[in-house]
């Protein structure tokens, strides 16, 4: 789960020579004084070219771009939905032009992203020869009508293999959960099949390499999505049906135990930072958490925490979107936030996906869930804060009259389950380890005790 921040999506068009194109980009473009980066990662393919966008200083990474077209010198990066139009032309080694949000111009210079200006190290990210099978997939959510694309990745041997599926946490993520340039979903991947257990990992539904619209959809989209693949799972020839389980991080953690309260064949379910309480209550902690960490004062933490629950409240009681946007507009206008910043905000809070999201309790799922959970948090995690969500899930799981749960309280580890003696989500970026082993192992260990 992510702070709230103002949504930038992109789509991106081009045809032209694939060497003026093709590569990694990264530039940047000032709003209001501040710089905010945007990385595009494009690829020639059989009929033009395919691209995602990163905007890692608002956490947003795999974007797919939607729309792209090239005529001559020039590319034009659009994303017609949120009213967003980049014109861009080759010139020497650059890409330079013109970015349009809202009818609002920035100037724009994306320069190619080299190995040295990257300047960061993964150590963890898995490297070939691999001592497993990886199997590219495809599965087919029936009731929405898309194809959903990913990963298995198998140990050796014949099988059947313990198997989870891999939900990410929100925001639109790759199959990998790239996130600052971290791949955990693969790092888990990896170890799992080096230790026995296939997972299959996925791209989430619009991005990537995935059918659906992505920005028009809630949690139980993407819930049904991940039903889908368990589906999929479940008539594999290599996948243990007898020990069947999902992993959700983060939101992933909100929707696992949503499909495992209805799906009695699901055999177990981790909860990696999944949100024990409402919604709104764990948001305005999150908000509190990041200000402090930030450095800001009481009084303004204090005010903003008003600001959200006021702003939480007209989501959760208007039904009508319109009155909604309209009673939000009057709210946000007694603050210092700016016009677009205010108009980019109401977007995003009544878009579906904000609206399911912040009006759901996770313990109406919690309290009918039987199957044996692992719920983990570290207490360095200033998104979904330990302590309370740690205590929600474990109230929830005793009503429900769950017989074989455990809830884990993890020293020096952020939202990530990365190592750390900070708080901060700058640390995401800067930290090298992309997912700390000992919370593998954790799980594992777990997995394997399961009857």
């Amino acid at each position: 789960m992510k702070n709230l921040f103002i949504i930038i999506a992109f789509l991106t068009s081009y045809n032209c020579y694939s060497q003026q194109f093709e590569g990694d980009w990264t530039g940047k473009i000032v709003i209001q004084g501040f710089p905010l980066t945007l990385d595009y990662h494009i690829s020639k393919i059989e009929n033009g070219f395919s691209a995602t966008m990163d905007s890692p200083d608002q956490k947003s990474f795999g974007n797919k771009v939607k729309e792209v077209i090239v005529v001559g010198n020039e590319i034009n990066l659009n994303f017609p939905d949120y009213k967003i139009f980049t014109k861009l032309r080759c010139q020497n080694d650059s890409l330079i032009g013109n970015y349009v949000q809202f009818g609002k111009d920035y100037s724009l210079k994306l320069s190619r992203k080299t190995s040295e200006s990257k300047g960061i190290n993964r150590p963890q990210e898995p490297k070939a020869p691999f001592d497993y099978q990886i199997e590219d997939v495809k599965f087919r959510n029936e009731k929405d009508q898309i194809t959903v694309s990913g990963t298995m990745t198998l140990p050796k041997g014949e099988g059947p293999f313990p198997t989870v599926i891999l939900v990410s946490g929100s925001g639109g993520q790759n199959r990998d959960e790239e996130l600052f340039n971290h791949k955990p979903f693969w790092v888990i991947a990896d170890y799992f099949a080096k230790n026995g257990i296939a997972t299959l990992r996925y791209d989430d539904r619009g991005i990537a390499q995935s059918e659906g619209n992505f920005a028009a959809s809630t949690s139980q989209d993407f819930a049904e999505d991940a039903k889908a693949g368990l589906e999929f799972l479940k008539k594999h020839k290599l996948v243990d049906t007898n020990k069947l389980g999902i992993i959700g991080h983060s939101e992933g953690g909100m929707i696992a135990p949503m499909i495992a309260a209805d799906d009695k064949s699901i055999d177990f379910i981790i909860l990696l930072a999944g949100p024990g309480i409402p919604i709104d209550e764990l948001m305005v902690l999150q908000n509190n958490e990041v200000s402090k960490a930030n450095g800001l004062s009481k009084s303004i933490i204090e005010q903003n925490s008003t600001l959200n629950q006021k702003c939480y409240a007209i989501i959760k009681t208007e039904k009508d979107v319109s009155k909604a946007k309209s009673k939000l507009k009057k709210l946000f206008s007694k603050s210092e936030m700016s016009e677009i910043d205010i108009h980019n905000t109401i977007n995003l809070i009544t878009s579906p996906w904000f609206r399911y999201f912040i009006q759901y309790d996770p313990k109406i799922a919690l309290e009918k869930v039987k199957c044996p959970v692992f719920a983990l948090n570290g207490d360095k995690d200033i998104q979904v804060t330990a302590k309370e969500n740690l205590a929600g899930i474990d109230a929830s799981l005793k009503k429900a009259g769950n017989q074989n749960y455990e809830v884990k309280l993890i020293e020096n580890k952020n939202h990530l389950f990365q190592t750390t003696q900070k708080l901060g989500i700058d640390e995401y970026l800067e930290n090298e380890e992309s997912f700390a082993p000992d919370v593998m192992k954790m799980m594992l260990d777990w997995i394997q005790k399961i009857k």
